[in-house]
């Protein structure tokens, strides 16, 4: 047995039971029991989570009509001392009339913040924040731009970035029937001229509802949201060129939509796979809901029921954020209600193919209840070893909402390499496994499992990306499985769990 093999035997050996739970659950190392509040002494709700890279969280969002607030932790969810007082930074901003509401939050590379809110004055607010959690004077006016757009409405307001490092913002325009708009800056804080109307572009079809933004690789805008018809929303999904002309390419108009019949439906978010196909994911009627459409806009009939998925847990249920995993899995976040509950933070996981992923909490989905009758989460985070991060908000004593952060277990992949000069992947899922282990693999031309006396339970050569392992024959434990290129050699951990 080589050292490093040794070396990892002794190391997993000595870790707690606790590593083997349910993915899907929360995570205890996380806050108290998988859940963190953050009372700022006011009002406020956490519209947005970003992971900064060196793996600390900064929940962003507001205090109602008053200020702009973020909240960073350290990776097992307590305040970060270093940031703002305490680990808060509380903004206010004189708006004049109406207050501030609303918020989209971006992470550029070098892990500045940006914030976007609507504003009471008829206009949209854009904020970039140093790493120390205060405003960044070489962006706008002393970090701040604002910016006059008539009356400017809409659920939500988006922010995204291009590779170019030019920002967009996607929001609503009330006083042009709801039409949708997009403002895009420059890096350092100004209208882009060169967008649009002098930095500005809007879209009308039939009193919108906005929803999220995502920058395709070649700069290419996609927005989701819904429109009316016959006094019912109806989920939408747009795209615009890189300088925001619609792209006629896209489903032939620039605009493409499921059919959901005339029950209504809602686009609340948008997320892009690696392939370049597309998911909206909302609600529809009353229940979560996806919508995969290929690069071209026309649907994607392999995904879910001829490109659709409708949620049907125990409850309802509405989804407000999306991510995605390494292997491809589908991340749903947002709220599930029922009657002995109220509103709970709701997660939810889809195989590739939009089936409900049943190894995750066992059922597929998990909710949270924050001990309050209202929790509510609004995005979500999927860290680089799997765990997923929600962040909303927590009616507390009196009616004060909290920013409240829940982590959940996600699939695990810890591994020792013997050497870096490699292109080796390899993504394992379910871990925990049961009776079936699935590996895809890139540039894996072998792989061994070792139970933790160090002896081979199996060796097996790899002709394909893709591989699914029996493993029904395993007792419940700790297994260790190399993974081998012919140039370097990687030791996974995994875990047989009780049936």
């Amino acid at each position: 047995m080589n050292k490093f093999l040794r070396a990892f035997i002794i190391c997993i050996s000595t870790i707690s039971l606790q590593a083997s739970a349910q993915v899907g659950t929360l995570d205890p190392s996380f806050g108290t029991g998988g859940k963190v509040t953050t009372d700022f002494g006011a009002t406020q709700i956490a519209y947005n989570v970003v992971i900064q890279s060196d793996g600390k969280l900064v929940a962003g969002g507001l205090s109602y009509n008053e200020a702009i607030l973020l909240a960073r932790y350290e990776t097992d969810g307590t305040p970060d001392s270093t940031y703002g007082v305490n680990g808060q930074v509380n903004i206010p901003y004189n708006v004049n009339v109406g207050g501030i509401y609303g918020t989209g939050m971006a992470i550029q590379p070098d892990d500045k913040i940006l914030i976007a809110a609507y504003t009471g004055n008829d206009s949209i607010l854009l904020v970039r924040f140093e790493t120390n959690g205060l405003p960044d004077p070489s962006f706008g006016s002393g970090g701040f731009i604002k910016v006059y757009t008539g009356f400017s409405t809409g659920a939500r307001i988006s922010v995204a970035l291009q590779d170019s490092g030019k920002i967009i913002v996607y929001f609503g325009l009330a006083s042009n029937s709801n039409d949708i708009a997009l403002a895009r800056f420059t890096s350092t804080g100004n209208l882009d001229n060169t967008f649009g109307n002098n930095g500005i572009v809007s879209s009308n079809f039939t009193s919108d509802y906005t929803g999220s933004v995502a920058i395709q690789p070649d700069g290419k805008i996609l927005v989701s949201g819904a429109y009316v018809v016959s006094s019912a929303f109806r989920m939408m999904l747009v795209r615009y060129t890189y300088d925001g002309i619609l792209d006629t390419t896209f489903s032939t108009d620039g605009f493409a939509e499921p059919f959901l019949g005339n029950l209504e439906s809602l686009g609340h978010c948008v997320i892009l796979q690696s392939d370049g196909k597309i998911i909206v994911a909302g609600k529809f009627n009353v229940g979560m809901a996806m919508a995969r459409y290929h690069p071209d806009g026309t649907i994607d009939s392999t995904f879910g029921n001829y490109g659709l998925v409708v949620a049907a847990f125990n409850g309802i249920s509405d989804c407000y954020a999306i991510g995605l995993q390494q292997d491809g899995k589908i991340i749903l976040g947002g709220v599930l209600s029922s009657p002995s509950t109220n509103l709970d933070f709701c997660a939810a996981r889809y195989n590739s193919n939009g089936i409900l992923d049943t190894s995750f909490n066992s059922i597929g989905y998990v909710s949270t209840d924050f001990a309050t009758a209202y929790d509510f989460a609004l995005s979500l985070v999927i860290q680089p070893d799997g765990k997923i991060v929600l962040a909303g908000e927590q009616t507390g004593a009196g009616n004060v909402h909290n920013f409240a952060l829940a982590r959940y277990l996600g699939d695990v992949t810890v591994g020792i390499n013997e050497s870096q000069n490699s292109d080796l992947k390899i993504f394992i899922s379910p871990n925990p496994f049961s009776d079936k282990l699935n590996l895809k693999t890139t540039g894996v031309r072998e792989i061994k499992l070792y139970d933790l006396a160090g002896k081979i339970i199996f060796d097996k050569k790899i002709n394909s990306a893709e591989i699914s392992l029996s493993t029904e024959n395993l007792s419940p434990g700790y297994y260790l499985l190399q993974a081998d290129d012919g140039k370097q050699v990687s030791y996974f951990k995994i875990v047989k769990q009780q049936n």
